[in-house]
């Protein structure tokens, strides 16, 4: 799933995550970020109905041997019961390997009428199996190129997460979350009639892969966030409904109807023009300079999790990594493990880390700093100015993204800093390092 799909879907397709085979994978994330840390790990074995798993057998035996489909579909999710759900209806056209056409509209209620109409253009996922292009309501577009197999291609509409990629069947699924102990139980539910039409229904309950932030989880019983799924099973043995919710009043809805497996259709029914109007993203604002090298990093004062206060000042006449983060920020999560690599080589070369958590609530970092205990050996700190009030980052070191790294020297002024994470290969702290003076090894580059 390529990033731009993730960035212009996530605010309109509010679906469950568990259904998708990773967070990263899922066309769209929940109404309320959640943070990457590990949840709490419960050991008692899970119940699992083997009636119920030899249902999603015959559903992933259903999947892998249709050739295409289509159908009508609706989307409902509701992330606060006290504001409107968020509903969508619209058609999909599968065609393995990798064919794909949806039309997804935004419902809004009709002043006059009442009633529920669609809101302006569509949403268009399209594949001619060469090319992908999402466009959005405004004309905005994306264009990716598609796996030959179709490893990956989803909308994010359909109840299954997998007609294309055999890896994000519910069995997948169900055997990562046993091996992380979070599936809590999986059962058969009996036959239930839904729309006049009887299905086997699986109810399947686990613990999400990752936290949701404190307002959230104290809403839940016990503050454990349980994910529960109702699947309707047809007698095509595909999934026709997924109702679910979490247990701290999300709710929502993903079905199809008027279902054709492998109607009459060819890779010619799949060409695509891009509609008159169609336009790339606007490219994004240059960046806000950040604080200048070589001149004086300013004190700051921010807190441990226990409450102890610390200021950079403390720290004179050493060099100093300042890392900004937040327990929200998805690349932040992914560049700790390549800082903390770093801080193991230079701890006892008079360099010190302090990692500061800023725009973030303190209760969230005080859970992050729980959970990942036994994870992180670097020191971390809050800027008591939470989410406002003349925060550190912005207003005394001129950032604008996060995360965001500054070196300071042994004199207390900035040598280097670099704004975001680009992967694996990113290795300009151990430059930034290297110009104080400290030279630590950099991985080789994997050989192509």
């Amino acid at each position: 799933m390529n990033i731009q799909r993730l960035t212009s879907l996530g605010s309109l397709l509010l679906l469950p995550i568990a259904l998708a085979s990773g967070a990263s994978a899922d066309p769209a994330t929940p109404a309320a970020p959640a943070t990457n840390a590990a949840p709490i790990v419960d050991m008692t074995p899970a119940k699992v109905d083997a009636k119920a798993m030899a249902l999603l057998g015959d559903v992933e035996k259903a999947t892998a041997s249709a050739k295409g489909l289509t159908a009508d579909f609706t989307v409902t999710s509701s992330f606060d019961p006290e504001k409107p759900a968020v509903v969508q209806e619209g058609a999909i056209q599968y065609l393995k390997p990798n064919y794909m056409h949806t039309d997804a509209w935004l419902l809004k209620k009709d002043e006059t009428s009442g009633q529920m109409a669609r809101d302006g253009a569509p949403i268009t996922i399209a594949s001619n199996g060469k090319s992908e292009w999402i466009v959005m309501k405004d004309g905005e577009y994306h264009q990716s190129d598609v796996d030959p197999m179709g490893k990956g291609l989803s909308n994010g509409y359909d109840p299954s997460a997998n007609f294309f990629d055999p890896s994000r069947s519910a069995l997948k699924q169900i055997d990562d979350q046993k091996q992380k102990h979070l599936l809590v139980s999986l059962t058969y539910g009996g036959q239930q009639t839904w729309e006049g039409k009887k299905y086997d229904v699986v109810d399947w309950v686990a613990k999400p892969g990752f936290n949701f932030p404190p307002a959230m989880t104290k809403k839940a019983p016990n503050g454990v966030v349980l994910y529960t799924q109702h699947l309707y099973i047809g007698s095509d043995k595909l999934v026709h409904r997924q109702a679910y919710d979490y247990n701290f009043g999300a709710t929502g809805e993903r079905a199809i109807r008027n279902v054709q497996i492998n109607p009459k259709m060819t890779a010619k029914n799949f060409d695509y023009t891009l509609p008159v109007g169609a336009h790339l993203p606007k490219p994004p604002p240059p960046p806000t300079p950040v604080l200048a090298n070589g001149v004086a990093a300013p004190d700051f004062l921010a807190t441990t999790s226990d409450g102890k206060e610390v200021h950079l000042s403390d720290y004179k006449g050493k060099r100093v990594i300042i890392d900004f983060w937040a327990t929200w920020c998805g690349p932040c999560q992914a560049s700790m493990p390549h800082l903390n690599n770093v801080y193991k080589q230079v701890k006892d070369k008079d360099v010190v880390v302090l990692a500061v958590c800023v725009w973030d609530d303190k209760d969230s970092y005080a859970k992050w700093v729980t959970d990942n205990k036994t994870t992180y050996d670097f020191p971390t700190v809050f800027d008591p100015a939470g989410k406002g009030g003349k925060n550190i980052a912005g207003e005394l070191y001129k950032v604008s993204g996060i995360p965001t790294q500054f070196v300071v020297d042994k004199d207390g002024m900035i040598a280097a800093s670099n704004v975001g994470y680009m992967g694996e290969t990113d290795h300009r702290l151990e430059a930034a390092l290297a110009k104080t003076g400290v030279d630590i090894p950099v991985p080789e580059a994997p050989k192509s």
